[in-house]
């Protein structure tokens, strides 16, 4: 096995402005950059998955691959 690590993290979705969230995202970017491969599962979206780089109004970028908490995919 090699060295990658990896996470699965579940939070309040990180759209939102709940300090969970906010503490989620910081996180998340910060083991990215790092070199971990980072997920993180918004139980508060239904939707598909959303790639790396996504960027929120303020211009946050989100550098780590979201899950909604939806059945499809």
């Amino acid at each position: 096995m090699g060295n990658n690590k990896k996470i699965l993290w579940l939070s309040d979705g990180g759209n939102l402005v709940t300090g969970y969230a906010t503490i989620s995202r910081k996180l998340l970017n910060y083991l990215t950059d790092m070199g971990w491969e980072t997920h993180y599962l918004f139980h508060t979206m239904n939707s598909q998955t959303i790639k790396p780089g996504a960027e929120l109004e303020d211009g946050e970028k989100l550098n780590f691959t979201i899950h909604g908490s939806g059945i499809q995919p």
